[in-house]
């Protein structure tokens, strides 16, 4: 990886951290492809979300379930 792809994905990351931090949650939903895979593994050992568990392991519709509970106010853990 060279040095400028890293600062553009360090950018981005940036940026989508930013999304969430303002509550712009459609804004970054918009981000994510039909074929998004949102996976938090619980360690770094996790390397098969398959045999492992995970604290997020979210497909394109799992997410915009997600973005849909944080707009509606009623995802106080989330908040």
């Amino acid at each position: 990886m060279t040095q400028d792809s890293s600062a553009r994905i360090a950018q981005f990351l940036y940026f989508e951290a930013r999304l969430m931090d303002e509550h712009r949650f459609d804004e970054w939903l918009d981000l994510w492809s039909d074929d998004a895979l949102y996976w938090v593994p619980c360690n770094e050992d996790d390397i098969d979300p398959a045999t492992h568990i995970a604290y997020i392991y979210d497909d394109r519709n799992r997410i915009g379930d997600r973005v849909e509970r944080l707009k509606s106010g009623a995802a106080w853990s989330q908040d």
